[in-house]
Formats: structure tokens, sequence, C-alpha cells
């Protein structure tokens, strides 16, 4: 798939012979992110395939607020679609932003469904704003839970990537090595990758200018240290990391389901892995979405560890699926997939809600 080339403010007007009209908020294509790529393609075909025309979106990383055409397009369509991933934990204000967008629909007449959500720890203030939304459905059990504790009856469906990862058998050689959103977990996962003879898979793509090569030097551990030498490391690293970046989501999808082996601190990375069926060892996030999406998986628990605890005897054990796993995730699979497509039939049933 080629790099995405969508404009950041999208605005269509009118609904081209479509039965629904949305506005799609937290689009997240725009990350330079193959996950958030592949649960763009998902949004697409599923809306489409529902009869959805996406008319307006906003891009991640902005306010929805504050663009007065999108607004304007807004109060048009049939339904406002949220897509949260993992934006909304720890009460963090751009969790906030999407959240105040339930309340903007309901005042004036509009159906709005949050989905694809991974929700941790936030205040039960937080929790309140959902009771504006029409639907809300969080992509793990952790979420779900959280939510029933605060009253609520979200649907579940996994994160949107999975429906649209290739699943393309491959011949597998070697171990995958991802970074992590955590910059110690990325040097942790780094010194891994050299002491096993792992390869670097990037999740990135796109991210070349001076301030993205100062970034992912520091993420490696270099640039906070006083030594030259780990300096160095870091740089080598990161050089190597921006060399595996590769512009077409479907090739990343390749790489991974190539691995023997991989290990990962990236969410998506670990959906890439689930959907083609290619042993994880994953390290916790920045949330609960790793360890718990590999819970609902029916996975072992060796396959979630911290980077101190894996060694030749883990990645050795970690190489092969266990027959109750293969089962376990083949199920995952098949009842995932119904999920999502579930989710987008309830997605249009709450549109014909428009007042």
């Amino acid at each position: 798939m080629a790099p995405n080339t969508r404009a950041k403010w999208d605005v269509t007007i009118g609904g081209l012979g479509h039965e629904t009209t949305a506005v799609l908020l937290n689009d997240t294509v725009h990350d330079r992110h193959h996950g958030c790529t592949l649960v763009g393609r998902t949004i697409d075909r599923l809306a489409a395939a529902n009869g959805i025309q996406i008319i307006g979106r906003s891009p991640v990383h902005h306010d929805w607020r504050s663009h007065q055409k999108l607004l304007k397009v807004m109060e048009t369509a049939d339904l406002i679609l949220i897509n949260a991933e993992g934006t909304i934990h720890h009460d963090r204000p751009a969790g906030r932003l999407l959240l105040e967008a339930g309340a903007w629909a309901k005042e004036r007449g509009i159906p709005s469904a949050l989905i694809n959500m991974t929700w941790e720890k936030n205040s039960a203030q937080s929790a309140k704003l959902l009771q504006a939304f029409s639907l809300v459905a969080v992509r793990e059990g952790a979420s779900y839970r959280e939510l029933v504790a605060h009253g609520y009856s979200p649907l579940q469906a996994p994160d949107l990537a999975l429906y649209s990862a290739p699943t393309e058998p491959q011949p597998r050689s070697g171990i995958g090595v991802t970074d992590s959103v955590l910059p110690g977990v990325s040097a942790d996962l780094e010194s891994l990758r050299h002491r096993f003879g792992g390869r670097h898979i990037s999740i990135l793509y796109g991210r070349r200018g001076p301030r993205e090569c100062a970034r992912a030097v520091r993420k490696f551990g270099g640039l906070a240290s006083f030594s030259p030498s780990q300096t160095l490391r870091a740089a080598t690293a990161a050089i190597s990391e921006r060399r595996s970046q590769t512009s077409s989501a479907d090739e990343f999808v390749n790489k991974v389901s190539s691995c023997r082996l991989l290990i990962t601190g990236r969410f998506h990375a670990v959906i890439v892995a689930l959907a083609t069926q290619t042993p994880v060892l994953a390290v916790a996030s920045n949330t609960h979405k790793i360890e718990a999406t590999l819970r609902d998986a029916g996975l072992d628990e060796v396959r979630i560890s911290q980077p101190e605890d894996i060694d030749a005897e883990a990645i050795k054990h970690s190489t092969q699926w266990s027959e109750t796993e293969v089962q376990n995730l083949k199920a995952y699979l098949a009842r995932g997939r119904r999920q999502i497509e579930t989710l987008f039939g309830t997605v249009k049933e709450i549109s014909k809600q428009r007042r």
C-alpha cells in the first residue's frame, strides 16, 4: 500500500449516493504508523460496506473544535465517529478532547460512536462523559471490565488493525525486534536485539527529518547520557531502525510474518503478529492494551514479559505456539473479525437515530 496521501483536514460535501454520512475524529493515518494505516483501512472498508460515507476527517493530534469548516460539516452529518485507539487513559487532555465530542453531538441530535478504544485509569468525571455517546466500544477485556465497574455495558471488538492485516503465509526465520513508545523500554529492546542477533522491524515510516533522528537516538539511550560510546551505540541503532522503515503497511506485515519470533513493545505490532499467527514475545506499553489483548487471545502468560526476564530460554520457548495457543488464537481471530463486522453494523443502525 502506498504511503498515505490524504489531506489532513479532509472535507467532502455531499453524500454521493450513500445512505449515511459520517465525520471521523482522531483519524490516525497521518501518524506515519503502519498500525494506524491498517486501522484506517478497516474503517474505510467497513464504513463503505455499510453504506456510510465519511465526509469529513479530523486528524490525530489536532483539536477538532478549532476547524470551522469541519464543524459545519459535522452539523450536517448523520453520525460522528470517534476512533479512540490508545488516547483515552489516565485522564490525558487528548483523551478528554475526544470524550467531549459526545456531548457536542448529543446537543445537536447527532448520534455518536466512540470505538476502538482502550480505557484505563480515567476518573469518574471522565467516565460520566461517556453517557453522551450513542455507542461505546472497547478493544480488549481489561477496558471492558473498567467500564462495567463504572456502570456501562460497552461493546467489545479487537483493534481494527486485526481486520485489515494481510495473512499470506511467509517462510519464517530469525528474530524481529521493534521499539516501544517508552524510550527506556526501546533501549532495553535494542540491547536484546543486539544480544540475540535480531533484525530491526520499524512500525513507523517516513520519519526521517533531523528532529525525528534526534528522537530516535534519544529513545535508544543516547543524548541523555554523557557517554560518547553510549551515544554512538544509540545513533547506530537509530540508523539501523531507520533503514528498516518501509512506506508500505503490507510490507511491514510481511516483515513481521516472516519472523520465527517477534519481540516487541508496540501494541499494533502485537496485533499484526496475532493476525499472521507469528509467535510473539511482548513487553508492556503505556497502558494495559498489550497484555490485555494477549490474554483475550488465550495465549500463555510467558508471552508477556519484562526485558530483563528475556533470555535464551525464554526465546526458545516462545518461538513455538503450544497446541492450546494455536486453537485459542484461531478462535480469537475468527471471533474478532465477526465482532468488528458486527460493530460496524451497529454503527450503521445508530446513525438512523439522527433527529
